[in-house]
């Protein structure tokens, strides 16, 4: 932990500065007495298990190294979070989150989610500069969030596609109210770091905006994102990963859907991609009851470079019934079954064990796959 925490220092210069002059400019009065009452300490949680009907390969969430099969597996949902928050006074604050959760390699890992600065100088605008969660979909901040959320995952088809969960640098968000309608707007600016085929490749002018329109309980979002990225220190691909989502929650009624594109210049026929979903709920009470339907496919083109060594993500589709039970204001359990057919490709949540077939490659490229059931279930929390 404390090598994060150094690890973090050193990245994060502007940061810690910005955090060291908030603190400083405060009166010594409010250093003395209730400094306390600026600083809010919060945390989230999730414990899930998840088993499938099949051993020959892993069913897993995003780019996981291993997963799930006939075999109770307690890594692929499982995390926890905690959250810092310092509001130096009406406009200016800071923020710092880290989440264990297993991502790229095979044990859980405290990573440093977020670590920015955040002011409001004027009303509706907000800047922020540091490190801070890629907004590529309608749930971006608060995907690992499962009590934020009624499903119990996110569809792999779609939130599996995206390749850059982080953002370090800035963004400018301006919301303004339009007679009943919200406008907001975000644009950003930094670098990255892509992870793809089991290796992270270094990312460089990152670029990227969205536009959100909210009326009453209906809320859409269009956005996109594209980056340089360094595959070697003499080969560079562009990177670009377009969104567009909706959703709906009034009453007992609760809808969402989304769609994305993700893209490559350089390994066009490897990596493009596209991915939706559909979700529709009814709450009946503490309980919510709701369905998923879930597809992605790779995006070909004949003007491209053939692929070599297959496709990141093969063709995937998945129907989920599940449900969400409030037991408390502050845990909710949950259910999910799942039927996700591969269609005898590599589809997207699924890996298998073992050496790699191809040095340097994922076997994930290289195994097909037929239809899995799915059979999850979770303990989410907040505190």
């Amino acid at each position: 932990m404390e090598e994060k925490v150094t690890n973090m220092k050193l990245k994060y210069p502007l940061v810690a500065a910005a955090v060291v002059a908030i603190c400083g400019g405060l009166p010594a009065h409010s250093r003395a007495a209730g400094i306390e009452d600026k600083i809010t300490f919060s945390g989230f949680g999730t414990f899930g298990g998840v088993v499938t009907n099949e051993n020959d390969v892993d069913f897993r969430r995003d780019q996981q190294p291993d997963g799930a099969n006939k075999t109770i597996d307690t890594g692929v949902d499982t995390n926890i979070g905690v959250q810092l928050n310092f509001q130096a006074n009406s406009w200016l604050s800071a923020t710092v989150q880290g989440l264990a959760m297993k991502r790229n390699e095979h044990e859980k890992e405290m990573q440093i989610e977020w670590a920015f600065v955040k002011a409001t100088p004027l009303p509706g605008l907000t800047i922020r500069a540091g490190r801070m969660a890629m907004p590529t979909f309608l749930v971006s901040d608060s995907r690992n969030v499962g009590y934020a959320n009624t499903w119990l995952r996110a569809p792999n088809e779609v939130y599996g596609l995206a390749l850059v969960p982080r953002l370090e640098g800035g963004d400018v968000t301006y919301s303004k109210e339009v007679g009943s309608v919200r406008l907001t707007g975000t644009v950003l600016a930094g670098h990255a770091v892509a992870n793809a085929v089991g290796q992270q490749y270094p990312m460089h002018d990152v670029l990227g905006g969205n536009l959100q329109v909210q009326k009453g309980a209906f809320t859409v979002r269009a956005g996109t994102i594209s980056g340089d990225t360094e595959i070697s220190p003499v080969e560079m691909d562009k990177y670009t990963f377009h969104g567009i989502g909706m959703s709906y929650d009034e009453g007992n009624v609760l809808a969402q859907a989304e769609y994305v594109q993700r893209r490559s210049d350089l390994y066009y026929n490897t990596a493009s991609a596209d991915g939706w979903y559909a979700m529709g709920g009814y709450r009946f009470g503490s309980i919510t009851p709701y369905a998923t339907l879930a597809s992605t496919k790779p995006h070909t083109s004949d003007s491209k470079p053939p692929s070599l060594f297959g496709t990141i993500s093969g063709k995937q589709q998945s129907f989920a019934v599940g449900m969400r039970w409030d037991a408390t204001s502050f845990a909710a359990l949950k259910f999910q079954v799942e039927h996700v057919d591969a269609d005898d490709t590599n589809g997207i949540s699924f890996t298998k064990g073992g050496p790699d077939i191809f040095p340097g490659l994922p076997n994930s490229m290289f195994i097909s796959v037929g239809s899995v059931n799915v059979l999850s279930a979770s303990v989410d929390f907040v505190f």
